[in-house]
């Protein structure tokens, strides 16, 4: 047996929502026979585009695993680690799989991306083990379309599995998928389909309490009102997510800008816990999920016309919840992003942007305040400093944590987060970010101190050519014992000089690009600070 001691399963965002929960499962059922080894779950491991992801570790090496997308790829860690293939009959195969696909649509819907959550259920539906197992899919697909506003095509989904079988009260899958019809027929208002189902069902004699208790739920949605105007507007809403229309663009460099979205939706959720008394504080970070109209033919990441990526705005809780989010993103046209071409194509071709409407969802945690950890790390309370190592746009992670704060933006009055904080921001010349913003977070207290490390720009086309580069020396130039400006990347000097001016425990925030995270991680790992210090998010 090789000398591993710990195998870390990723279980960041985009780990998570690639499956790495089932990952993780899947890893302690094949490796509970061996022993010395522990299998944990930790932050971001650093390759996001590459998840799920997976880390084994000895004393003295550790080897990264990408890509763990199917049980093939869950053994052959396995193998590297007890130097033999794990035993797996049929019957552990088949149920891995199956709960690994489950997981993955149920992590999706956690988290509103309905896009996200359908897909490959077409490819599931084709090699289904059973009946049961097609009435499962089928119900949940369903309830997914319906969740994306899809009401009618949800009910052909259901429509073209009923006509395969007769309706009777010694199948209870099926049962189940004519009550999710019931609910669906109501939510459309379609009377005279309500009217057939309920002949129906009337026909049907139960033989027994389970079958008594479904008739009931049916025949209850029947009766309840069926008012066409109310149900078929929400039918129609995306489930989680309120309109917004574009109120304005700000670019900020030539790649960059901020997005002004205002709503009056009363869908739109907030940032901040309601309970019994009113609210309460609950303090945290989060982000925003935005739908993307690429359009069904060029969508390879689901069957929708949409496509989900996370935002985190700069504006504060409080904006939203008045109609208010700003959102700075960075367009990417060489290679272009299929959402940043989309939003730039829309909002440019519109003319006037005020009527240009967006869906956004509900507010999302991201990170807990002010332990600066996700949900799948153990949260301590007792660091001393915080230091955020951020590049391009996971710059905006700084300005949600400052709200944290300050008396003036954060919520309850008492801001939670009371230890210094440093910033360590890595960024290209022409692609400076919110620089103004953190000279005065430096000015008035609430960043001890902030290094920016400055390179060269890179030859691209330039989205806005007409704005001019941040001046970031002059910007912090009266600024000198809370600032230091440095021209190239970063390094595990820097690092390691910045690191002893803090106060320690520490927790270290990194967020930026893929190649960035991984980089950062590795220097701070040879400084010494341990995995459990470290959150790391995707850009």
């Amino acid at each position: 047996m090789s000398s591993i001691t710990k195998v870390y399963v990723c279980q960041a965002g985009s780990c998570r929502r690639a499956g790495s929960e089932a990952v993780l499962l899947e890893i302690e059922e094949l490796i509970q026979e061996t022993k010395g080894v522990c299998v944990e779950a930790s932050g971001c491991l650093g390759l996001c585009s590459q998840a799920p992801n997976a880390m084994t570790v000895t004393d003295t090496s550790e080897l990264m695993f990408t890509e763990l997308r199917d049980l093939s790829s869950t053994v052959a860690l396995v193998e590297r680690v007890n130097g033999s293939i794990p035993r797996i009959d049929s019957t552990k195969m088949t149920r891995l799989e199956k709960a690994r696909r489950l997981r993955l649509r149920m992590r999706a819907r956690e988290e509103s991306k309905w896009n996200l959550a359908l897909s490959g259920v077409a490819e599931d539906l084709k090699c289904a083990y059973s009946d049961e197992d097609r009435w499962e899919l089928i119900q949940d697909q369903a309830n997914v379309l319906a969740a994306a506003g899809l009401g009618e095509e949800a009910l052909e989904a259901i429509d073209r599995i009923l006509k395969e079988y007769v309706l009777n009260f010694q199948n209870i899958p099926m049962l189940r998928l004519v009550l999710d019809k019931a609910k669906l027929l109501s939510r459309l208002g379609k009377d005279k389909e309500l009217t057939g189902l309920r002949e129906s069902i009337d026909q049907l004699r139960p033989c027994g309490y389970r079958e008594s208790n479904i008739k009931a739920q049916v025949i209850r949605i029947l009766e309840e009102d069926q008012t066409i105007n109310a149900n078929v507007h929400a039918s129609q809403r995306v489930q989680n997510y309120a309109k917004w229309h574009l109120d304005g663009i700000t670019p900020v460099s030539s790649n960059s800008a901020v997005y002004h979205f205002r709503s009056n939706d009363e869908m739109r959720g907030t940032p901040i816990r309601k309970g019994r008394g009113g609210r309460t504080v609950w303090s945290k970070t989060w982000h925003t999920t935005l739908l993307a109209y690429v359009g069904e033919a060029s969508n390879k990441e689901g069957p929708l016309p949409w496509i989900e990526r996370d935002y985190t705005p700069i504006s504060t809780a409080q904006d939203w919840e008045q109609g208010r989010c700003d959102i700075l993103i960075k367009l990417y046209l060489e290679p272009p992003g299929c959402a940043t071409s989309w939003l730039h194509r829309v909002s440019a071709n519109t003319g006037k942007a005020s009527v240009t409407e967006f869906w956004l969802s509900r507010p999302m945690q991201t990170m807990h305040v002010p332990s600066l950890t996700t949900g799948t790390q153990n949260i301590n309370r007792k660091h001393e400093s915080v230091l955020l190592i951020v590049a391009g746009t996971g710059v905006v992670v700084v300005p949600q944590i400052m709200h944290h704060a300050s008396m003036e933006t954060c919520f309850g009055g008492r801001p939670p987060i009371k230890v210094p904080v440093s910033v360590i921001y890595s960024c290209r010349r022409d692609d400076a970010l919110l620089i103004p913003e953190m000279v005065n977070w430096c000015r008035d207290g609430f960043i001890q101190r902030c290094v920016v490390a400055i390179t060269d720009p890179k030859p691209s086309a330039a989205v806005f050519p007409y704005i001019k580069d941040v001046d970031v020396e002059a910007a912090f130039g009266d600024l000198t014992n809370a600032s230091s400006i440095i021209k190239g990347h970063l390094s595990v000097n820097i690092l390691q000089a910045e690191l002893k001016k803090l106060k320690e425990p520490l927790r270290v925030v990194i967020t930026g690009p893929e190649s960035f995270n991984g980089a950062v991680r590795s220097m701070l790992e040879q400084i010494g600070v341990g995995l459990d210090a470290i959150t790391i998010l995707s850009a």
